[in-house]
């Protein structure tokens, strides 16, 4: 059994809640063509977030973010290789630390976003004794986020997380 599984996971929904209004932006963006936006009393330009259309491209894709030399550079556990899977019966995905799998809902594939993919990819770069969604958690993700898809969602992202309350540092 992991460590991580075994330490109360307060901020959770705090993640949740925060990755949701980024979400919503990315799609806003999107369902209008508009990449600038307002938010927190700054304009930012949203990049073109990649859906994935299948497991093959999703493990492509994360295999792309484990090898630039920039998170290689920053985040050890980097090195270790993640496999990916389907996952029946559940629309969440999740990362199981025993086997470095992330697991996918590919019932609807054009949910398999690059948010989604960091977010697990974040889990299994975090620091093994930690705590799920809390503060190193946040931190390995927005370092992700702005390696991958830039500064601005990387921003974005941040403010989110402590405008919801959740731990960062």
């Amino acid at each position: 059994m992991s460590n991580r599984v075994s330490l109360r996971d307060n901020h959770r929904l705090r993640v949740y809640r925060a990755e949701q209004r980024v979400r919503d932006l990315f799609d806003a963006a999107d369902h209008t063509g508009e990449r600038t936006i307002e938010v927190f009393d700054a304009r930012i330009t949203m990049p073109v977030e990649k859906r994935m259309a299948d497991l093959e491209q999703a493990a492509a894709y994360l295999d792309g973010v484990l090898a630039l030399r920039a998170v290689r550079r920053r985040l050890s556990r980097a090195g270790i290789a993640v496999t990916i899977r389907a996952r029946k019966g559940h629309t969440a995905a999740h990362y199981e630390p025993d086997t470095h799998t992330i697991a996918i809902p590919m019932q609807r594939p054009s949910e398999v976003r690059e948010l989604l993919l960091l977010h697990e990819l974040a889990h299994h770069l975090q620091p093994p004794v930690s705590v799920a969604h809390g503060p190193q958690f946040c931190r390995v993700y927005c370092d992700l986020v702005r390696r991958v898809l830039g500064p601005e969602p990387a921003w974005l992202l941040r403010a989110c997380l402590i405008d919801s309350g959740a731990s960062y540092h």
